[in-house]
């Protein structure tokens, strides 16, 4: 080729290059200035967010029982970070953190990762001091928040659990996750290699704090209660205890208790799992008053009806009995004074399967009880359809259906209210940032038995505590309403042909006392659980008195005076005196091994 077609071709790609440059400017500078504008300052633009506090958790009186607290986390821009060995050794020394494990996280291709979050303030200060003096470059502290329990475990199953990000995982953590959570901000502001740019764009959004949560839960109550069960279950040797102090009048939960023994340490200790609402147990004795109730209401009986009591029933192949021998003779009253097995099951039969399983379900039982609390249960009640010969003998004395604590209290509290149901609450009001309160709904109630019934069945629960089975549940001073119950467990192991004997050839128990008081106008009612009991079972010798002294407690706490010259037994029939003996609280006895009795 001749120079001159050499220098005309080179001349050429000069022009086409000249060209291209003057049309690129042309675009950039007339035709989409804005675009490539845009796309700068977005590529120099840095976003931190802002990280929203969660609100708190208090209880009825403001105290503290969860709580969101600012802590430093220390981050890395493994991009930046100019000497991966040293300032992994560095950071190890202060955060106790094994070097191996952060010299990975600083080599990762990424220009953001969490090295250690939610530190202490020691740490961060040290961290910070490195930071200063240029030994640290490419790590940072950013803000984030801790959930702490200034009270430690108190109503520790009640509120939950929040994970490291301070999402709820359990209990009312996680039922108000989208009320408590609040709303992250963001702050952006232009950047370049020196650092920010003065007069750069800068833009703020705050981040808006979660809403405050007040229980209806009163922490010094709770702490009592706490005590006493857990002493309970350590002298009786039960597996866990649990009980519910509620106002029936309103719904309102004071306080409800969860205790497990430590299988390793046999230490009973607050648990974890709120069993008042997920666990099921059959409720043995303390679901006669419901049968009664139902017969007393349709007008089958009244308090002085007398029945002939064989000592013992067959019914579908299964035999009934009682746990002491009694006369046999027995009034309504005496039935549920001395909680008579085969009385129960005559009234039982008055009624029918039908209105039986109407009466459970509309005191409560089979349904949540609409507090909307995390994995709570329903409970389980036999479908009519798959009754049996015998379920008309079970089911009406507590066997055969399942119920969760808080149901079981429910249903007395519809005595307790003069026959209305009033739906329990956990929350009494929502506490915006701003301080302002709002108080929860007030509990809706329905009626389900008539107020004269209700009446009466007070007063026959007030003979339970004067005379039977409950005398160990007296408050001195007040007059309590309440019945015990005593159930044997249906065990996921058994014996062939026996699901309630465990393989260990032993027979294991519920014991249960669910009353109120004052009985003539009850302003308080409990019930306790106390799940396999290794010494004596009897609900008499357990949660009887572990009732007695929560109640006790209450009152105290509480301030609540007893109704002075008023008896709730008043109009009632005297109990057959040949009952005022030494009574037990024993589960029934079968012959049959199709199913085992409780009481």
């Amino acid at each position: 080729m001749s120079d001159r077609n050499r220098y005309l071709g080179i001349g050429t790609v000069l022009a086409l290059l000249f060209t291209i440059a003057v049309g690129k400017l042309t675009d950039v500078q007339v035709l989409s200035p804005g675009r490539y504008r845009s796309t700068g300052v977005t590529q120099r633009t840095v976003r931190v967010a802002l990280p929203a506090g969660r609100g708190a958790i208090l209880d009825r009186n403001g105290e503290d029982l969860a709580l969101s607290v600012p802590r430093s986390t220390v981050v890395a821009d493994p991009v930046t970070v100019t000497d991966v060995a040293a300032e992994a050794s560095r950071l190890a020394d202060i955060l106790n953190i094994d070097r191996a494990t952060i010299e990975p996280l600083l080599r990762k291709r990424s220009r953001f990762v969490y090295i250690d979050r939610l530190i202490p303030d020691s740490a961060a200060s040290a961290v910070k001091k490195l930071m200063t003096a240029g030994k640290l470059p490419g790590i940072d502290l950013i803000d984030e928040y801790q959930r702490v329990r200034p009270n430690g475990s108190e109503a520790g199953s009640v509120v939950g659990m929040t994970d490291i990000d301070g999402q709820g995982i359990s209990g009312l953590e996680k039922q108000y996750q989208g009320l408590l959570k609040g709303i992250p901000g963001e702050v952006s502001y232009e950047t370049s290699a020196m650092g920010p740019i003065p007069g750069g764009q800068r833009q703020l959004e705050a981040a808006r704090p979660g809403d405050d949560l007040q229980l209806t839960i009163d922490l010094p109550l709770q702490y009592s209660v706490e005590k006493l069960v857990a002493d309970q279950v350590t002298a009786t040797g039960s597996e866990s205890g649990i009980a519910i102090i509620t106002r029936p009048s309103t719904g309102e939960i004071l306080s409800m208790v969860n205790v497990a023994t430590d299988p390793k340490t046999h230490k009973a200790t607050p648990s974890t799992n709120n069993e008042a609402l997920t666990t099921v147990f059959e409720p043995g004795s303390v679901n006669k008053v419901i049968t009664v109730a139902t017969a007393l209401q349709d007008h089958k009986v009244d308090p002085s009806t007398v029945f002939e009591h064989p000592p013992t029933m067959t019914l579908g192949g299964a035999t009934f009995g009682e746990a002491e021998s009694l006369p046999s003779r027995l009034s309504v009253t005496d039935i549920l004074t001395v909680s008579s097995n085969i009385g129960t099951i005559k009234i039982a039969q008055m009624l029918g399967p039908q209105r039986i399983d109407r009466a459970l379900r509309d005191f409560g039982l089979g349904s949540p009880t609409g507090l909307g609390f995390p994995n709570e249960s329903p409970g389980l009640l036999l479908p009519l359809a798959n009754w049996s010969g015998s379920s008309i003998g079970s089911i009406p004395i507590g066997q055969g259906i399942s119920v969760t604590a808080l149901q079981m209290l429910d249903a007395y509290n519809v005595l307790a209210n003069g026959g209305v149901a009033v739906a329990p609450k956990l929350v009494s009001a929502t506490i915006d940032a701003s301080g302002r309160r709002q108080p929860t709904p007030a509990s809706r109630g329905h009626r389900v038995i008539p107020a004269d019934v209700a009446r009466e069945l007070r007063g026959i629960l007030a003979n339970v505590v004067k005379t039977g089975t409950g005398q160990k549940a007296a408050v001195p001073g007040y007059q309590v309403a309440g019945k015990t119950g005593t159930a044997r467990k249906p065990l996921a192991q058994h014996q062939p042909g026996n699901g309630y004997m465990g393989l260990d050839g032993r027979y294991h128990y519920v014991s249960t006392f669910v009353g109120m008081l004052p009985a003539n106008d009850p302003q308080l009612s409990i019930i306790v659980v106390l799940n396999d009991p290794s010494g004596s079972y009897y609900a008499s010798d357990t949660a009887a008195p572990l009732f007695g002294a929560i109640a006790a407690e209450a009152v105290r706490r509480l301030r609540i005076p007893p109704v002075a010259g008023q008896d709730a037994t008043d109009g009632l029939p005297a109990v057959n005196p040949q009952l005022l003996g030494s009574l037990a609280d024993a589960p029934t006895t079968e012959t049959s091994t199709r199913r085992t009795g409780a009481r």
